[in-house]
């Protein structure tokens, strides 16, 4: 794949600007990196957790994963809200792997609202107990579809690999977490992540 990409880029950049030959080495470009990620969730669902456990602010997670998706935000007029304790309560758990979670479900609210809208993350104490929410003003998931969301391959989407709900799940349980969604359809849809084994 990366020679491929390799190559078309050679021959984007040595077509005039405009030209059939030049449209068609972009097209291969962006399906060789859509290829990429196919082939990335794949090896994301099937390779076992080793974990790197850590101490680390849940705030900190959640501006990494907010990072890392902001061109996306921007780019769908997108706004972002975050309400997290002052100060940061830290969890133990995979750093990386954790972002990751965060990460697909950022990258899944901002597919949901391909017209705009509001990602909002909040955290919240019930008790001794942590979760965090992240919810989106999107299209919601029917509820006969609820049930099948975390399962490996199942997707709503008319591309993807319908792996990015399933490596949540995956490594949610592998953390020791739980995650649960409720959604309303043309409202939107909260997923919840309850940090109670992890608070540090």
């Amino acid at each position: 794949l990366s020679a491929i990409k390799g190559l078309a880029r050679f021959f984007m950049e040595a077509s005039p600007e405009g030209s059939d030959e030049s449209r068609m080495a972009d097209i291969m470009t962006k399906e060789v990196l859509r290829l990429d990620k196919v082939v990335g969730d794949l090896l994301d669902f099937a390779r076992p957790d080793v974990l790197n456990l850590t101490d680390v602010a849940l705030n900190e997670l959640v501006e990494r994963a907010r990072d890392m998706v902001r061109s996306d935000m921007d780019a769908h007029r997108i706004r972002f809200e975050a309400e997290l304790p002052e100060p940061p309560l830290s969890v133990r758990l995979d750093r990386d792997r954790m972002t990751q979670v965060l990460l697909n479900l950022f990258l899944n609210a901002v597919q949901a609202m391909p017209d705009g809208g509001k990602l909002r993350v909040w955290a919240r104490m019930e008790g001794t107990e942590l979760a965090l929410d992240v919810a989106d003003t999107g299209c919601g998931i029917a509820p006969e579809r609820l049930a099948d969301i975390f399962s490996p391959y199942f997707t709503t989407k008319a591309s993807g690999t319908g792996l990015g709900l399933s490596i949540v799940k995956h490594i949610a349980l592998n953390n020791n977490l739980k995650i649960d969604v409720q959604s309303e359809l043309d409202k939107g849809s909260v997923f919840t992540i309850d940090f109670a084994s992890c608070l540090v």
